[in-house]
């Protein structure tokens, strides 16, 4: 993967950009006075004075502000909140970070082509929650766009399209494909985890800039879904034939696990209680999933005693572990799946299975143990994640390290073998360099079309269990060899 592209995208500074897009507007409030507002304000709400810059603060919004929950992001939709210019205005008041509020608002939007209104009380769809395909199903019928997907991020950062709805005359399919990390850089990854959803009605419109009270007071959008879209983002959603796009964020715990993301080929913006609705969807697959993962995580912990009985009766010092090897190498690649072990005991060691060859065993062990940084340690890709790592039948390890009672030093090393797979890109993922017009540097890329990688020199990955039992064996292995 070309890093260039993930440390170009990071230095985007997002959420304070000072613009805002342009089919609504902010008034951000500090004290009881506004501290910045859209430039074109005017032009949704009046020609008022009290949304100006610096102005006071009605009581109205004081009131709605005042009774928002003692949380960053917490926030209060008001439909029809005012009637301005242009008719009626839907009103978000959210808390911000910075012991700031802000106000958006935005046209008060009808009916989408599914019939879902603004102001609809009609009963939630019924949503299997444990379902991806429904829930990308229910989210495509309450926003009416063309494409509506499921994105689920791996182990290694990258992203795979798992679940798909898209209208009959929408070409291709992204079903399958994956994407690599830096087309969702963390800089935005932070910012989809703290927020409902993401809202880019015209990827085309130019952005309007937001006016401050005071000058060099830099305004922090992190928590407003009006802040503008960052210049890669546009073109990216335009190499795509997209203009409209919705992203909702589906967080496991406080990690963001994935995006249920809906594109349109024109320019459109859903009823806020459209979005609403839909972002509450996904909110109930995210505590659903949440809760999964609890269980079995809880069922792994549970678990632990029983699956490492046998190894803590035999473990006395590294010693007798490296005199019943064989029985315990056994046990432990059925449980971890596995290929081979190999213990390192001091300078003696061990080999069960599929074990590392000479040199690549003391290239990974010198590695391990004085350059890692961590007791426990799960690869895919040795030979590109550890330095002068030699041609080897070991493509993958779990490791993990502990010192006895006598100080010396205890490494056991769990290996995979080579599998040899096929990965369906969307693009190529390490296209050469392109240049865009001198401003934004790396552009993005222009295709989407499958490119299909042989992929060689990689093991099966380890999953999270694997890192749960990876660390519950330490703390057998660490509690026996320790104990007098």
């Amino acid at each position: 993967m070309n890093d260039w592209r993930i440390e170009d995208c990071e230095r985007e500074d997002l959420a304070h950009a000072g613009m805002i897009q342009q089919h609504g507007t902010v008034l951000l409030v500090q004290g009881n006075r506004i501290s910045h507002a859209g430039a074109n304000a005017a032009s949704l709400l009046g020609d008022r004075t009290d949304c100006a810059p610096g102005a006071r603060l009605t009581d109205a919004w004081t009131r709605l502000l005042d009774a928002l929950a003692d949380r960053p992001g917490a926030r209060k939709i008001v439909p029809s909140a005012h009637i301005g210019p242009c008719g009626a205005i839907d009103l978000v008041a959210i808390r911000a970070a910075d012991d700031r509020f802000i106000l958006e608002f935005t046209p008060h939007r009808g009916e989408t082509r599914e019939g879902v209104g603004s102001d609809a009380t009609q009963a939630e769809p019924s949503v299997d929650p444990h379902s991806e395909q429904e829930v990308v199903d229910a989210v495509a019928a309450l926003t009416g766009f063309q494409r509506t997907m499921y994105y689920v991020f791996l182990e290694d950062g990258d992203g795979e399209v798992s679940a798909e709805a898209r209208d009959p005359d929408v070409y291709g399919s992204y079903l399958g494909l994956r994407f690599p990390g830096s087309d969702v850089p963390q800089i935005a990854r932070d910012l989809y985890r703290i927020n409902p959803w993401r809202s880019i009605p015209d990827a085309l419109a130019d952005p309007v800039p937001l006016r401050a009270a005071a000058a060099n007071d830099v305004a922090d959008l992190s928590y407003s879904d009006l802040r503008s879209v960052s210049p890669m983002h546009r073109i990216y959603l335009s190499n795509m034939g997209v203009r409209a796009s919705i992203s909702f964020p589906v967080v496991i715990g406080s990690n963001l696990a994935g995006l249920v993301a809906a594109h349109h080929s024109q320019a459109t913006v859903p009823p806020l209680r459209a979005m609403e609705r839909a972002a509450a969807l996904v909110r109930a697959h995210s505590r659903w999933l949440t809760d999964e993962r609890a269980k079995r995580r809880m069922r792994v912990v549970d678990g632990l005693h029983r699956h490492f009985d046998a190894l803590d009766s035999a473990i006395r010092d590294g010693s007798t572990l490296l005199e019943r090897w064989s029985e315990v190498a056994e046990r432990l690649c059925r449980e971890f799946e596995a290929d081979g072990a190999t213990l390192c005991v001091g300078s003696k060691h061990a080999t069960h299975g599929l074990g590392f060859e000479t040199a690549a065993r003391e290239a990974f062990d010198d590695w391990f143990v004085h350059s890692c940084g961590t007791f426990v340690w799960l690869g895919e890709h040795l030979a590109h994640q550890i330095p002068a790592y030699p041609a080897s039948e070991v493509a993958g390890a779990l490791a993990l390290r502990v010192t006895d009672a006598h100080g010396v030093a205890v490494r056991l090393y769990l290996t995979r073998g080579e599998y040899i797979h096929e990965v369906s890109w969307g693009g190529n993922p390490d296209k050469p360099i392109e240049r865009h017009d001198g401003q934004l540097g790396i552009a993005p890329r222009r295709s989407f079309e499958t490119w299909i990688e042989r992929r060689v020199g990689h093991a099966r990955a380890w999953d999270s269990e694997a890192r749960l039992l990876a660390l519950g064996l330490r703390k057998v292995l660490h509690q026996r060899l320790q104990a007098p």
